[in-house]
């Protein structure tokens, strides 16, 4: 799986987010059937996507569900349990139709509803299909995530190190808030590989106080002053700078400073060296708890309904 995607997409997501409109998501839809959305009408059918093939420089059109066979083989192991994969499969679909539905991502990239490119919305690589990835994708045909009257920002993560986060946690400035990404266990420190769940980043001064934007010698008054309810870090203080912990790990790089699920922080003469767990904002489908979860038994639909708190299952065209 491609362990930095989620990251990148968090970036996207969040502008999205501010560029909606106020009305989009708001409590008054919570649970509320109303009249059909625009997007339900628009999708009845299974649509044929446009796909930017970033390592070619061209598009192709593909229908969604076999765009989906490639996305789910590139975001999770084939490997895992079929439960687990078609949990991807419905959170993968969601995600590209949201992104659609907001004109967000490839289409102001690159003019398509997707990208090949994990930078810009999901990994693919058909080639890795299998047998299980195809029963994933097929079974779960046209199936997506909502709340209300919406289809959600379906949200994942390599690790969650224990303790999901909250759509706030992961994302700052979140806008309007979205109830579906609460903080919730995962079971995924069963299954992750030890060089996955936990992390070390040794940060020179020199580096951390650039990235901070900060004054030569304030990280040797480098503190936490705040915390998300999961546990995360939400914002450093190196001497009287503040900066959002989502922003330093941006500057930092999401594959060396993998987490805000800081465990602890030591500091040297030349250095400040980070501890964490998880790998990834944390927040919605955690993949390797997703992992975990099905070899226990569960099925997809407890398994989504665990991660995205109140949204439901809909299927969208047969």
């Amino acid at each position: 799986m491609r362990r930095n995607t989620a990251f990148r997409l968090s970036l996207l997501i969040l502008a999205a987010f501010i560029a909606m409109p106020v009305a989009a998501g708001r409590g008054e839809a919570r649970g509320a059937a109303g009249p059909p959305a625009d997007w339900r009408r628009r999708w009845a059918t299974e649509p044929v996507i446009s796909i930017f093939l970033d390592d070619r420089g061209y598009a192709i059109y593909l229908p969604m569900e076999e765009y989906l066979t490639g996305v789910v083989a590139a975001e999770m192991d084939p490997d895992w349990p079929v439960e687990a994969l078609t949990a991807q499969a419905i959170v993968s679909r969601t995600l590209t139709l949201k992104y659609m539905e907001l004109g967000s991502g490839p289409r102001k990239i690159h003019g398509t509803d997707a990208c090949t490119s994990p930078a810009h919305l999901q990994a693919y690589g058909p080639a890795r299909s299998n047998a299980a990835v195809r029963a994933a994708v097929a079974s779960s045909r046209g199936q997506v995530l909502t709340y209300g009257r919406d289809l959600i920002f379906a949200m994942y993560s390599n690790s969650a190190g224990g303790l999901t986060a909250t759509g706030r946690e992961a994302f700052s400035g979140l806008e309007p808030p979205a109830p579906y990404l609460a903080s919730v266990p995962s079971l995924g420190e069963a299954v992750t590989p030890p060089s996955e769940e936990v992390w070390r980043a040794a940060v020179p001064r020199w580096e951390l106080e650039g990235a901070a934007g900060a004054p030569l010698g304030s990280s040797q008054n480098l503190t936490v002053s705040r915390y998300g309810v999961s546990g995360r870090v939400l914002q450093f203080k190196l001497g009287k700078k503040t900066i959002k912990a989502a922003d330093l790990r941006a500057a930092l790089g999401s594959d060396r400073f993998r987490s805000t699920l800081i465990t602890s922080i030591q500091q040297t003469a030349g250095s400040v060296i980070f501890t964490g767990r998880g790998w990834g904002h944390g927040s919605g489908l955690c993949q390797h708890g997703a992992q975990a979860l099905a070899a226990e038994g569960w099925r997809t639909q407890a398994i989504l309904a665990h991660y995205f708190q109140g949204a439901a299952v809909e299927r969208l065209w047969k």
